[in-house]
Formats: structure tokens, C-alpha cells, sequence
């Protein structure tokens, strides 16, 4: 799963496709949620595809912004909670959910 919306950063680039990279729990402290957010589905794509390929993973220009958001701790956190509760802030408010493996056509 993924998150549809443009949002422009302070350096004056626009990311539109945003995933849940990591969600890490510190026992009974908190929740961090990691954020990669990248320029288009497209790039996205073009990053699993050199991340498959033995050898391949410098072979791409792919820029992502990484986000970090803490949360207060609970054990039962998971991937799709995470996506819940990170559409519920003003920066991904109207997001789009959106399937990573739909393809690399759409923005």
C-alpha cells in the first residue's frame, strides 16, 4: 500500500507517492513510523526494479524524503494501523490510498 498526494517540500521538490518504509516499536516507550516519500509511483518502481537486480541498486537516481513520526507506544501497531493513523495528520490529509504494485504508469 501507498499514499497518493503532492506535497511540496521546503528545497522546492514535490513528492506525490508516499509508503510506510518501517513501523518500530520500543517496548512500553513508542511507536516510530518511517515515511519515504518519493517525486512519483514511477520512481518508486524504477527503485524496487534496481533493488531486485544483483549489483543494480546504485544504478538509479531516485530521490526519497524520509519522515520519521512518533507515536505513543502500542503493541498491537502494524503497517496497516500505521497508514490509518498517518492520514489522520494535516499533511496527508486527502491522500489516496493506492496499491505499490498497481504499476509505474500513474504519477
Amino acid at each position: 500500500m501507498a499514499l497518493l498526494k503532492k506535497i511540496p517540500l521546503e528545497s522546492g521538490i514535490e513528492v506525490s507517492y508516499h509508503r510506510v518504509a518501517s513501523v518500530c516499536s520500543i517496548t512500553n516507550v513508542v511507536c516510530r513510523i518511517e515515511i519515504s516519500s518519493y517525486a512519483s509511483r514511477a520512481k518508486r518502481h524504477e527503485e524496487k526494479i534496481a533493488l531486485a537486480s544483483v549489483g543494480k541498486a546504485a544504478d538509479h537516481d531516485v530521490f526519497i524524503e524520509t519522515e520519521f513520526i512518533d507515536v505513543p507506544y502500542d503493541q498491537s501497531i502494524t503497517v496497516s494501523t500505521a497508514y490509518e493513523y498517518v492520514k489522520t495528520l494535516p499533511k496527508y490529509k486527502g491522500a489516496i490510498d493506492a496499491l505499490e504494485d498497481e504499476g509505474a504508469g500513474l504519477a
